[in-house]
């Protein structure tokens, strides 16, 4: 989600776990603790999953303290690709940013009809910074200023009130039905690679590109503080063939770059094809680990492997 990138997963906040094996055998795995150097780390095994291992009935999970001062930030840029290359710019610089979200200019305007925003219509970043105290949120908001103002940014808005905040995250958080409510009728195809931060900007480019060569209207946002960002294809029925061949691309291109077909979705069904590209001799041994602990193959079948 949009705090990964200062706060961590749910693989990071999750301390132990109860899981109920294929057979009825119940394991507890981790401790309350942060750090552990005992045994095999069998909990991970299970988060992320999909139950196809094991069902979980029980987490202990960490907890994050509520920040004293919160500074909210909308950036925009004259291309998208500017906007990747500021935001890692913002990684570059290690600055503790508490949420960097990618939008484009489309889900601007989507936003803006749906929720009957005036946001600016272009290519962009939506910031947060949490501190302990008003002297280290200052410094850390000058700094990235100063960034977004190298990086060539046209307009920077500030959020002033928890308001704001709120009807910014808001924004973020309803891009999607957003764009499903602009284009009726149609069917979306969601991508989900993820790059390393240094290759971010040509991925995100790359996506761009693809999306007009193969005439097909998409819209670019994302995580992109941990490298993570997803195109929203909207497709009519004759267009799906279209859209698929666009993902597939996309995944080779993210792999191609040392990334992953999928930064936070999960695999599922329709992206098994591409984990023997991207895991090589290793997706023979999650196969192993599938057999050994579900060896008649009854937990969600046919996923991930």
């Amino acid at each position: 989600g949009t705090t990964t990138v200062r706060y961590g997963g749910m693989r990071a906040n999750t301390l132990a776990l109860q899981v109920v094996l294929a057979n009825g055998e119940v394991l507890r795995l981790g401790r309350p603790v942060f750090k552990t150097s005992s045994g095999y780390d069998l909990k991970d095994l299970f988060i992320g999953s999909s139950g196809t291992l094991g069902v979980i009935t029980e987490l202990t999970v960490r907890l994050h303290p509520v920040p004293e001062h919160v500074h909210t930030l909308r950036v925009f840029f004259p291309s998208i690709t500017a906007a990747a290359e500021a935001a890692y710019a913002v990684m570059a610089s290690a600055l503790p940013v508490a949420r960097l979200e990618l939008v484009d200019e489309l889900s601007m305007r989507s936003v803006n009809r749906y929720l009957g925003r005036n946001y600016q219509e272009s290519p962009g970043l939506f910031l947060e910074f949490h501190s302990a105290t008003a002297a280290a949120m200052e410094a850390e908001v000058a700094l990235v200023e100063e960034l977004m103002r190298d990086a060539g940014a046209t307009d920077l808005t500030a959020a002033r009130t928890a308001e704001e905040r709120t009807a910014q995250w808001e924004a973020r958080h309803n891009a999607y039905w957003a764009l499903v409510n602009m284009h009726p009728g149609h069917v979306y195809v969601i991508t989900d690679t993820a790059v390393p931060l240094a290759r971010l900007p040509e991925s995100i480019a790359y996506a761009q590109q693809q999306l007009s060569a193969m005439g097909l209207n998409g819209s670019i946002l994302g995580h992109v503080g941990d490298g993570n960002f997803h195109t929203l294809v909207a497709v009519t029925p004759d267009q799906y063939d279209r859209a698929h061949t666009f993902t597939e691309q996309l995944v080779h291109h993210a792999l191609e770059l040392g990334g992953t077909a999928s930064g936070e979705h999960g695999i599922g069904l329709v992206k098994r094809e591409y984990m023997a590209a991207e895991h090589g001799p290793a997706l023979d041994w999650m196969r192993r680990l599938k057999t050994l602990f579900d060896p008649q193959s009854l937990l969600n079948p046919g996923k991930i492997i």
